[in-house]
């Protein structure tokens, strides 16, 4: 189970003050697939960024399997429950593995 609640992230100070997520709240269940779309500048990185740990919210919770991840930094904790591959991890193109037809067993 992953549980956002009241998610927040903002940068700069109070005059000049920059909301990227503001109050965002969800419930995703074991087996479900689940996306976050919108925009460009909408938060969706800046999400995903808080849920794995890179980035610290300035306020709410997120927990994965019943594990408080808000604003912590300890990557043991965080690759116990998974990675996260950005857009621009170039992970096909480093493969050197070749796609071969499986034997017939007929």
């Amino acid at each position: 189970m992953i549980e956002v609640s009241e998610l927040r992230k903002s940068y700069g100070e109070k005059e000049h003050l920059i909301t990227a997520v503001d109050g965002l709240s969800f419930r995703i269940s074991p087996g479900t697939v689940f996306g976050l779309i919108g925009p460009n500048g909408a938060g969706k990185t800046t999400t995903i960024r808080m849920m794995t740990t890179l980035g610290k919210p300035s306020g709410g919770t997120c927990s994965i399997a019943g594990e408080n991840f808000g604003g912590t930094r300890d990557c043991r904790t965080r690759r116990k429950q998974g990675t996260y591959c950005t857009g621009f991890f170039r992970w096909y193109e480093a493969q050197t593995a070749s796609c071969q037809s499986a034997p017939d067993r007929s």
